[in-house]
């Protein structure tokens, strides 16, 4: 279930990188993906906080799953 999330970021990263005609995955198209499909906000955005491993990934399960 964690790969098949992980793989739907991905594709969804490559679409935002897409939608902005750039052809270089960077880290804000991944922030903006799971921005996305999470509903989070900035400052607990992992692909945009320093500290991301402080953070809890099962608050971001649960906001995907809805």
């Amino acid at each position: 279930r964690e790969f098949g999330r992980m793989i739907e970021l991905v594709i969804n990263a490559v679409r935002e990188a897409l939608l902005v005609d750039d052809r270089t995955l960077t880290p804000t198209a991944f922030a903006q993906a799971f921005a996305r499909a999470t509903g989070a906000v900035d400052g607990v955005n992992p692909f945009l906080v320093a500290q991301f491993e402080q953070l809890d990934p099962k608050r971001f399960s649960a906001l995907a799953a809805s």
